[in-house]
C-alpha cells in the first residue's frame, strides 16, 4: 500500500505541475482499465445526459484514492462465511451462541486452514463500464422516483447518494440487493418521508444484523476484512462494517447517508464510527461533562454514553469514586466519497498519521460538540516537520494518538475546533512515531489551557482506588447483583436452603465476606433472579479442611447451564474479566457440590466488571508525566483494595500500571481527594 501511494503521489505532483484536469489524472492511473472508464464518459457525452456525464466524472476523478478489497485474498475464509449464511437463513438470528458453535464447528473441519493476507486494488484498475453505467441510471432512477427525495439537489445527491462504495470494498449487486428488499417492504409505509424512510432502514439494519467487535477481535480476527458481499449475506460484522451496510443501504433508496467518525474517543481507547443521515440536525451541542443518561435524553453523538440506563441518585456507590456516564469528542469527521482538497492527505508532502491517509476526511466537529480552537506553544525542537498534532491518550506502545493537526509557524500552531474539557498532548509525527512537542493540558469549557506541568512542588498524599474509571456499565452489572443471595443446603434438590449472605449494597470490584456459619453444608450455590441478576465473574467458598486448615473449597459445579462463552465454569477460571452470563430457564443458581458437608467462613466473588480495581496482594506502579512516563514507585495493593502515595507533585498528571495482570490504563489528575479521570 505505501508503494501505491507513493506511485500516486509522484504521478499527481507530474500531473498537478502540468495543470492537468483531474479527470485526466484518473485515466492516466487507471492502466489497463482506461478503456472501460473512457466508455462511461463516452456513453453519457450526449447533451440529454448532460447531468449523468457530470456525475460520472464526479465518481472517476475522485476515485484516485479508493482501493478496495480483493475478495480473493480471503477466499480460504470462504467456508466460514458460507456456514454462517446457512445458519443465519436458518435460525433467522445469531443468538448468544450462534457464532461461535458455526465457526467452532467450521475451525475443527479446517484446523490446517493458511490464515489469509487482505490485498487491495485501485478501483481505478478494476472497475467496469457496465458496472458504473448501470449504477449510475439506476440512482438517477430511484433519485427522481422516490418522493422522500425530490428536495435533494444535484450536488448533495453526487456526495451522499450516488458513490457505489463506502469503505474499502463493494459489490456490484449491492444497490439493486437493498432496493429490491426495501422497495417490497417500504410499500405499506403510511409516510413516505425522508426521516421515515431513514427511521425505517436504520432500524431494519440494526434489529436485522449483529456487530459483534469482541468475536471478531478476539476469538476470529482472520475473518477480517470481510468483503461488503460476504457481511450482508451473513449479516454480520464489526461497527464500521455494519455502518458501511446501512450508508449503502440508505443510498440506494436514495436516503442521502455518509459514516462520521470519532478517530479517539476522549476518554476512551477506541475509535466510533455511526451513520449520519445528510439533513439531521442536532438539537444540542455536547460540551463533554459527566451527565446522567434518561430516556428522554437526546445522544448527540450515538454510543457517547456507556450505558443507556437511568440510575436514581441513590445508586451510588462511595463518593471517593468517580463514575464516568459518558464518552467525550474530541474531533468529528465525515467520511467522503470526494476528496477533501483542504485535508491534510491532499496537502502533505511529509509523512502522516495513519488516521489521516484517509482523503475523505471533512472535519464536522462544531456540529456535534461545544468546540473552540487553542493556540498551542510548541518546544523548540529540531525538526523539518510542518505540521503539528494533538493527540488523546491511548494504551498502545507510543501511549498517544493524534486526532487533529494544525500547521505550525515559529513554534507555534493553531488547531481549530477542538472539543473542549478533554486531556491534550502537542506532539510531531516523526519517523513513524509519536513525539512530544509540548505541555499536556486540558482544555477547559472557556477555551484556556489548563497546563499540567509535573513539577515537584507543591506535593500531596493520594489514595488510589482504580486504575480505569468506574464506568456506567460496570456498576450497572454490579448493581444487578444487589438482592442476591449465597445460599448453602444438604439436599440434592436444594429443598433446604439456607442464606448465609444476602448482597444488599453495590459491590465495588472483588469483595471478601467473612460468614458465620454453624451448620456444614455439601452444596454452595449463588441464587440470581431468573431475568435479571444473571452475571457473576468469579466465585469461591472458602472453609477448613480436615486439618482444620482455611482452603478454597472444591467441587462438581452444579446450577444453571449457560451460553456458550459464558459457560458457568467462567466463574471459576480465576479470570476475573470472563463471567458467567446464563440462560433463562428452571434453575436460578450455580454452585458446588463439595462431595462431603464443609463449614463456610467465607465468600469470595466478583462482579461482572473490566477488574480495574486496586486487588490485594498484586503489584502496581504510579507514574506521572513530564516529557515521558516517570516512576513514582511500585506498591502492592493493600487489604482495603487500594494504594496510598505520599509526596505527589500536585499538577501532575498520573498513571497507574498492574504489572501482575492487565493491561488497560487510563490517565488522571487527584483533585479534593479523588481520582479525576481523563
Amino acid at each position: 500500500m505505501k508503494i501505491q501511494y507513493l506511485i500516486l503521489f509522484f504521478l499527481l505532483l507530474i500531473s498537478a505541475c502540468s495543470k492537468t484536469s483531474k479527470i485526466d489524472q484518473s485515466l492516466a492511473l487507471s492502466g489497463n482499465n482506461q478503456a472501460e472508464l473512457e466508455t462511461v464518459l463516452k456513453h453519457y457525452s450526449n447533451a440529454q445526459d448532460l447531468l449523468k456525464l457530470k456525475a460520472a466524472k464526479f465518481l472517476i476523478e475522485n476515485m484516485i484514492y479508493k482501493y478496495s478489497l480483493d475478495s480473493e485474498s480471503m477466499s480460504s475464509n470462504q467456508p466460514y462465511y458460507d456456514a454462517l449464511e446457512d445458519y443465519r437463513i436458518k435460525k433467522g438470528r445469531y443468538g448468544e451462541e450462534g457464532l461461535y458453535i458455526v465457526c467452532d464447528s467450521v475451525r475443527d473441519n479446517y484446523s490446517d486452514q493458511i490464515k489469509p493476507t487482505p490485498t487491495y486494488s485501485s478501483d481505478l484498475t478494476r472497475i467496469s463500464a457496465q458496472f458504473l453505467i448501470n449504477h449510475i441510471d439506476r440512482s438517477f432512477d430511484a433519485w427522481k422516483r422516490h418522493p422522500w427525495a425530490k428536495d435533494i439537489d444535484f450536488d448533495l445527491f453526487c456526495n451522499y447518494i450516488l458513490p457505489y462504495k463506502s469503505g474499502n470494498t463493494y459489490w456490484e449487486d449491492a444497490y439493486p440487493y437493498f432496493e429490491n428488499f426495501y422497495n417490497k417492504l417500504t410499500e405499506s409505509l403510511p409516510c413516505k418521508t425522508k426521516a421515515k424512510m431513514s427511521e425505517y432502514i436504520e432500524a431494519n439494519i440494526k434489529g436485522d444484523y449483529t456487530a459483534d467487535g469482541t468475536f471478531f477481535r478476539e476469538f476470529y480476527p482472520f475473518l477480517t476484512p470481510m468483503s461488503i458481499q460476504n457481511a450482508i449475506k451473513t449479516k454480520l460484522g464489526e461497527c464500521y462494517d455494519i455502518n458501511c451496510i446501512c450508508v449503502t443501504a440508505l443510498r440506494s433508496m436514495s436516503v442521502p447517508a455518509v459514516i462520521n467518525m470519532v478517530p479517539l474517543w476522549g476518554n476512551s481507547n477506541d475509535r466510533h464510527f455511526w451513520t449520519e443521515i445528510i439533513g439531521d440536525t442536532v438539537k444540542a451541542l455536547y460540551n463533554n461533562t459527566q451527565i446522567k443518561y434518561t430516556n428522554t435524553l437526546e445522544e448527540t453523538v450515538n454510543d457517547m454514553f456507556w450505558f443507556k440506563y437511568s440510575f436514581s441518585d441513590s445508586d451510588t456507590i462511595s463518593s471517593k469514586i468517580s463514575i464516568q456516564n459518558c464518552r467525550t469528542i474530541p474531533k468529528v469527521f465525515r467520511d467522503c466519497y470526494a476528496i477533501q482538497e483542504s485535508g491534510l492527505f491532499y496537502n502533505a508532502t511529509e509523512e502522516i498519521p495513519p488516521f489521516f491517509k484517509n482523503p475523505g476526511l471533512k472535519d464536522i466537529t462544531s456540529h456535534y460538540i461545544q468546540s473552540t480552537n487553542i493556540n498551542v506553544d510548541l518546544w523548540n525542537i529540531k525538526t523539518n516537520s510542518k505540521y503539528a498534532y494533538l493527540c488523546c491518550y491511548s494504551p498502545n506502545e507510543q501511549g498517544w494518538t493524534p486526532v487533529a493537526w494544525g500547521k505550525t509557524k515559529r513554534n507555534k500552531v493553531t488547531f481549530k475546533d477542538m472539543g473542549v474539557n478533554i486531556l491534550y498532548l502537542p506532539a510531531y509525527y516523526m519517523e513513524g512515531k509519536i513525539v512530544p512537542a509540548g505541555i499536556p493540558f486540558i482544555l477547559t469549557e472557556n477555551g484556556d489551557a489548563r497546563l499540567l506541568t509535573g513539577n515537584l512542588s507543591p506535593h500531596q498524599d493520594i489514595i488510589l482506588y482504580n486504575k480505569v474509571p468506574y464506568r456506567g456499565h460496570t456498576l450497572y452489572y454490579a448493581k444487578n447483583m444487589v438482592g442476591c443471595k449465597f445460599q448453602t443446603a444438604n439436599k440434592a434438590d436444594m429443598s433446604d436452603t439456607t442464606t448465609i449472605y444476602e448482597i444488599d449494597k453495590i459491590p465495588f470490584y472483588e469483595q471478601n465476606i467473612e460468614i458465620k456459619q454453624t451448620m456444614p453444608s455439601r452444596y454452595a450455590i449463588y441464587k440470581f433472579d431468573r431475568e435479571m441478576h444473571r452475571f457473576i465473574a468469579e466465585l469461591e467458598f472458602w472453609g477448613k479442611d480436615d486439618n482444620g486448615v482455611d482452603v478454597k473449597l472444591t467441587g462438581k459445579m452444579i446450577g444453571n447451564r449457560s451460553f456458550h462463552q459464558y459457560n458457568r465454569e467462567k466463574a471459576i477460571d480465576g479470570d476475573r474479566v470472563s463471567y458467567f452470563f446464563s440462560i433463562p430457564q428452571e434453575e436460578t443458581y450455580i454452585g458446588f457440590d463439595f462431595g462431603k458437608p464443609y463449614r463456610i467462613n467465607r465468600i469470595k466473588f466478583s462482579p461482572r466488571s473490566d477488574d480495574n480495581g486496586i486487588v490485594s496482594g498484586e503489584l502496581y506502579e504510579l507514574f506521572y508525566w513530564k516529557g515521558g512516563w516517570i516512576s513514582l514507585g511500585k506498591q502492592v495493593g493493600r487489604e482495603d483494595h487500594t494504594l496510598i502515595y505520599k509526596n505527589i507533585p500536585k499538577d501532575a498528571l498520573l498513571r497507574i500500571h498492574n504489572h501482575t495482570r492487565g493491561k488497560e490504563h487510563r490517565p488522571f489528575t487527584y483533585e479534593n481527594g479523588k481520582q479525576i479521570w481523563l
